[in-house]
C-alpha cells in the first residue's frame, strides 16, 4: 500500500522517495497500521533524517501537525527529546518553524537533553525560552520510594545535570537565563552545594 511504502521510504532514509510520493498526493500525517501506530513524523525522528522531516512538515496541514504535537503518547517531540540523534537540534529548529511553541515544554526538556549528553540541543531549548528550573517537587507518595532511596529525576533542576557532567557552555547558559543554583532535591543535594564540594575536595588534592 502506499502507506506502508511511504513508512518504509522514511525508515530507509530515501528523500527522494518520500518527496515524490508527496507530491503525488501522499498524506503527511499517515500512520502506521499495528501495535505501534508510528506516525510518518515519529518515523523521521527516529531515522534521524533532518531532510526527511523538512518535506513531512512543509506538506503537512496545519490543523493535522498541531494535533500531532498535542498527543502525549504520539508527539514526535517526545521521541526527539528521548533519542535525538546527531540530528536533533536540526530537526527541532524544523519544528520550532513549522509553528511548534517550544516554550511549553518543562524544564524536563533541558535535562533530557543533558543526559544525552546534547549540549547543543540544550543551548538550543535554553536560548528558545524553555524553563530553565523546574517546578518545585511535591511531597513525597510513599509508593514512589525504592528502600530509602526517592524517585527525584523529575525535579532535577538542569542546572545540577550540567555541572555534574562537565557541561560548562550550559551551566553558563543556564544560569544567565535565571537557573537558581541553589535549588535543593529531596535528598539535599543542589549544583551549588555540588561545586562547592568540587572545589574542596580540588583543594584538598593540591595541599597534599
Amino acid at each position: 500500500s502506499s502507506t506502508s511504502r511511504g513508512l518504509g521510504d522514511v525508515y530507509k532514509r530515501q528523500a527522494q522517495a518520500v518527496t515524490r510520493l508527496l507530491a503525488a498526493g501522499a498524506n503527511p500525517g499517515v500512520v502506521r497500521d499495528g501495535y505501534d501506530r508510528q506516525s510518518a513524523l515519529e518515523a523521521a525522528v527516529q531515522a534521524g533524517d533532518a531532510a526527511i522531516l523538512r518535506e513531512l512538515l512543509a506538506a503537512m496541514p496545519a490543523d493535522t501537525l498541531r494535533a500531532a504535537l498535542r498527543d502525549p503518547q504520539r508527539s514526535p517531540i517526545a521521541r526527539l527529546l528521548r533519542e535525538p540523534g546527531p540530528q536533533g537540534a536540526a530537526m527541532l529548529r524544523l519544528f520550532i518553524d513549522a509553528g511548534f511553541d517550544v516554550k511549553t515544554l518543562g524544564a524536563g526538556a533541558i535535562r533530557q537533553a543533558l543526559e544525552n549528553r546534547d549540549s547543543a540541543l540544550a543551548l538550543m531549548l535554553i536560548d528558545a525560552g524553555v524553563p530553565v528550573n523546574p517546578p518545585s517537587p511535591l511531597p513525597v507518595d510513599p509508593s514512589t520510594r525504592d528502600g530509602d532511596r526517592v524517585d527525584d529525576r523529575a525535579a532535577t533542576p538542569p542546572l545540577l545535570i550540567a555541572a555534574t557532567t562537565g557541561q560548562a557552555a550550559v551551566v553558563d547558559a543556564l544560569l544567565a537565563k535565571g537557573a537558581d543554583p541553589a535549588a535543593v532535591l529531596p535528598n539535599g543535594e543542589s549544583a551549588l552545594y555540588w561545586l562547592i564540594a568540587v572545589s574542596y575536595t580540588h583543594l584538598r588534592a593540591h595541599e597534599t
